[in-house]
């Protein structure tokens, strides 16, 4: 202690300050860092998870539309009514056909996301 009593008092502030000085770029560092990565998982949210709910959400909705038209196709085959059985069916397949199509979408958009994943979590 006997040492800092010796130096001017001008020395001891200019001291103090570039130690605070070098934490203040510390923590500006390590910030920088941070939300360098935080950006990156923003990048990946907007760029994978969201075309992949957008498609999922298209599946799930067309899904539904197919088990609308099976009970329609099985009231009509119940009613014995069928040309509007036929047509049901017919738009059911349209539907399969749509849904499988858009199950091979979300799978390329699901390998895209994993080849362009930054982080192993994500994989």
């Amino acid at each position: 202690m006997s040492v800092l009593n010796n130096v001017k008092v001008g020395y001891r502030i200019s001291g103090v300050m570039a130690i605070i000085l070098g934490l203040i770029l510390i923590v500006g560092l390590f910030s920088f860092a941070k939300m360098s990565n935080i950006i990156g998982e923003i990048r990946d949210i907007a760029e994978n998870d969201m075309p992949m709910m957008e498609i999922t959400t298209e599946i799930t909705i067309n899904q539904l539309e197919q088990a609308r038209l099976l009970e329609q196709v099985l009231r009509y085959s119940a009613e014995n009514e069928t040309e509007k059985a036929q047509k049901a069916i017919h738009e059911f397949e349209k539907f399969a056909t749509l849904v499988d199509e858009e199950i091979k979408q979300a799978e390329v958009i699901a390998q895209r996301g994993m080849d362009s994943a930054h982080s192993n979590d994500v994989k």
